[in-house]
């Protein structure tokens, strides 16, 4: 049996998709992207014939598509609603974290949309980005959401 999987491409941001063995317990292979023909390794547990274990979706901004952006956060949104519709998810496992701009991203989504993510783990990331109406950050945020949220934060170096 076989099922194909679908990813985005790290080198190019682009859907495609990869046959995975769903006799076969765990895979570890190179697979080259079918848009930009860059490689990309795949490491992909089986459990009870389902793509199972744990599982992260990385999710790239770029500069003409900021983390806080409407259309980044729908992405994000359906993302996670897809892999949730598909596999068995434990809802109360699903965890958001990101670096420099995607830690303010995260910040972003602990504002807009607090009732998905279980913690929060914003590395060097900024709240006063934003604050700052020139950063385009889309809609409401909502200060209050903030309180009792499971936030880790790491910003800075030990001197």
């Amino acid at each position: 049996m076989e099922e194909q999987l679908v990813f985005c491409c790290p080198h190019c941001l682009q859907h495609s998709s990869v046959t995975v063995n769903l006799a076969a317990r765990h895979q570890k292979f190179v697979e080259d992207c079918q848009v930009c023909c860059e490689p990309i390794a795949f490491d992909i547990e089986v459990r009870d014939g389902e793509i199972g274990g744990d599982a992260a979706v990385v999710h790239f901004s770029t500069p003409a598509a900021q983390w806080w952006d409407e259309e980044q956060i729908d992405n994000i949104l359906r993302a996670v609603d897809t892999l949730k519709r598909k596999y068995n998810i434990d809802e109360s496992r699903i965890y958001i974290t990101g670096i420099s701009d995607g830690g303010t991203g995260v910040y972003y989504m602990a504002l807009k949309e607090p009732n998905l993510w279980s913690s929060y783990l914003p590395l060097n990331g900024s709240l006063a980005v934003l604050r700052n109406l020139d950063s385009g950050a889309d809609g409401e945020m909502h200060g209050n959401n903030l309180v009792n949220a499971p936030l880790y934060v790491v910003n800075g170096v030990e001197v």
